[in-house]
């Protein structure tokens, strides 16, 4: 039995490069295969002395990778959020828009109310100026006076 745990103890022994350990900057992440080296070693039932002994980490280092989130938590922002106003939708404005005079000229709140959409007044205005369409912008009026 003490054969078999030698033997898995030297198969594990040089898992980490030296030049990985020598890349690796203070203060910063460690990269990912190194992490997931750790993790994968946890999962196995390896302790903290024998991951330490396997990859020359320290064992708050060690400690710090496996209590930190993982490297396949989520993405916050863009990669989960679906659009406010879909392809079909920015048509269905323009469309709207573009039928007459009188709805050129409505408010975004009364164009939103018209065609029940569901994005805020502020989102429909920022995607319609990201599609190149700009309110009617007033002309400048005469001076009163010659002054």
């Amino acid at each position: 039995m003490e054969d078999s745990d030698s033997d898995s103890d030297s198969e594990i022994s040089n898992i980490l490069s030296p030049s990985v350990l020598k890349d690796h900057q203070p203060n910063e992440n460690w990269r990912t295969p190194v992490r997931a080296t750790v993790r994968s070693l946890r999962r196995q039932g390896k302790s903290y002395g024998q991951i330490r002994k396997a990859t020359g980490l320290t064992r708050s280092t060690i400690q710090h990778i496996i209590k930190g989130p993982t490297s396949r938590t989520t993405r916050k922002g863009l990669a989960t959020k679906r659009p406010a106003l879909k392809q079909a939708d920015v048509k269905r404005i323009f469309r709207f828009v573009s039928q007459s005079w009188t709805n050129r000229t409505k408010s975004w709140g009364r164009i939103k109310h018209e065609l029940k959409l569901e994005a805020s007044i502020t989102t429909i205005r920022r995607i319609i100026k990201e599609h190149g369409y700009r309110r009617c912008v007033a002309c400048r009026r005469p001076f009163i006076s010659k002054q």
